[in-house]
Formats: structure tokens, sequence, C-alpha cells
């Protein structure tokens, strides 16, 4: 996309490629991408929608996203919207939604499912700060459903993560991030006892999680490591082989009215 304050409507029809490109990329003001299906190349480079510096106030909806290396890459994109798409995809070591330094975005009702090792949901890094994340779903076999890494100010509120052999809704390296009702539950299906969390959290400060829930078949289902100045309130724990709720070399916790 070459200009500014474009839409472009897929009508239910296929970008697809095994070429290791973009199928959309857009680095101009006000684009729109809706009612598309993409498949691209599941090597480096192989994005559905890439969205780089200067695509901001962008709106990526209800669009359908087969396997590629990322569903949708953001870079430097700010002030957007993304909402109603759905993921469906099986190779290795790609993710639904990746960003980096990506800001004061909107992402809500998002579905994300991966059926492959190490197959991954939705990941913010790298200063992608000041984000809302709303009722996303991301439910994996072996990967992180929903995650944050080195970034801060985000919030996310009433999101599921599901994973068979991974913890499913990880924040590590974060500080100042709101959680209010999201739901992680490990399966644990290789029946590791130490890995598989239903919310890890690591190196996380100076955050509030509220009506979390976190189970695990196989661990702890709530970790918390390396973390402080954090408080949990109605925070549950479920765990059939460990303690609900684990905390480890961690200062200034405080919980309330948990279990």
């Amino acid at each position: 996309i070459t200009a500014e304050n474009i839409t472009f409507n897929g009508n239910g029809f296929w970008i697809a490629s095994g070429q290791n490109v973009s199928g959309i990329y857009s680095n101009k003001f006000n684009t729109t991408v809706r009612h598309a299906n993409i498949s691209m190349g599941i090597g480096t480079d192989g994005n559905g929608i890439n969205l780089v510096s200067g695509a901001n106030n962008a709106t990526i909806f209800n669009n359908t996203f087969g396997s590629q290396f990322r569903g949708i890459l953001l870079t430097d994109v700010r002030s957007s919207v993304f909402e109603r798409n759905n993921f469906s995809y099986s190779c290795k070591n790609c993710y639904a939604i990746f960003t980096i330094n990506a800001s004061f975005n909107n992402f809500t009702l998002n579905v994300l499912n991966g059926t492959n090792q190490t197959t991954h949901g939705f990941l913010l890094r790298d200063g992608s700060n000041n984000n809302i994340l709303q009722s996303n779903i991301g439910r994996m076999e072996i990967g992180i459903g929903i995650g944050s890494l080195n970034s801060s100010h985000n919030r996310f509120f009433l999101n599921i993560g599901i994973s068979r052999n991974t913890s499913c809704i990880t924040h590590t390296d974060v500080n100042n991030i709101t959680i209010i009702s999201d739901n992680g539950t490990a399966t644990g299906g290789d029946g590791s006892i130490n890995s598989h969390h239903g919310i890890r959290l690591f190196n996380v400060s100076d955050s509030t999680f509220t009506s979390i829930t976190a189970s695990s078949n196989s661990s702890s289902g709530l970790s918390i490591q390396d973390s402080s100045n954090n408080t949990f309130n109605l925070a549950k724990g479920v765990s059939n082989v460990s303690g609900g709720i684990r905390v480890e070399n961690s200062s200034n916790i405080v919980f309330t009215n948990n279990t």
C-alpha cells in the first residue's frame, strides 16, 4: 500500500504464496485491511500483514490468516486497531501477532490457534508500550498463547491463554502492567513438573493483577519469579501437582483475597 487513507477489502479472497515475503505491506497512515484471507511463506520475512513506521492509525479487521512466519508484524506502529482476526497455523517458531516498539494500539477479539511445536500466539516486545489487549484467545499446542517482553504500561483484560506444553500467558522483563480477569490454562501434555504454568511472571515490577486465574496440570498454576512491587487481588492459582501460586526470589508481593 503506497498511499495514505487506503482501504483494502479482500471480500473473502486469498492472498497466498509460499514465498517469504509480505502479503500486505504498508508504511502509510490510516491503512485499513478487512475481510482478507492471507497465507505466506513460513521462513523469515513471510508475513501476512507487515506494518512499519508511518502506518499509524491502521485498522485490521476480520481477516483470516493461515500458516506463515508472522501473521501480523508491527514495527514502530501507533494508535491502531486490530479486531476480530482469526489465525490458524502449524509452522514451527511462527507467531500470529508480533510487535516491536508498537504503542497505543488496541487488540480485541482476536483468536489465535497454533497446532505445532513452539508455535506462538501473541507477543508484545521491545518497547511495545501502552497497548490494550482485550478478550483475545491464544490456544497453542506447544507455545505461548499471550505474552509480553521488555515492555511497559500495557493493559490486559479478559484474555485467555491455553497451551499443552508451555506456559500459556507469560510476561518477562516488564513493568507497570495491569492485568484484569486474564485466564491461563496449561494442560501439561508431556508431564513436565517445572516448565508449564498457567501464568508465568519473570522480572515483573510495579504491576497490578486483579481476578486472574492460572491453572496447570504439570506445575504451579501461577509462577512469580525475580519480581518486585506487585499487587494481586482475587488471584486464583490451581495445580494438580504443585502449589497453586509459587513465589521465588521476589520482594514486596502483596496478595489480597487470593485462593
